[in-house]
């Protein structure tokens, strides 16, 4: 369910799996995710991330 794809959805269906795992409403997630996959936001608790929280 969480497999790759060439636009990254891989990332968005992993958050929808943890959230139905969960039985949750929402999923906390970066509002980066939510720029690039819209269609989660109805589900997002948004997250603000900070230059500490970059990987490069």
């Amino acid at each position: 369910m969480a497999n790759n794809h060439p636009m990254g959805k891989a990332v968005a269906n992993a958050l929808e799996l943890i959230r139905r795992l969960r039985n949750q409403e929402r999923v906390r997630m970066p509002e980066t995710v939510i720029k690039y996959f819209p269609e989660l936001e109805k589900t997002a608790e948004k997250v603000s991330m900070g230059p500490q929280d970059l990987l490069f």
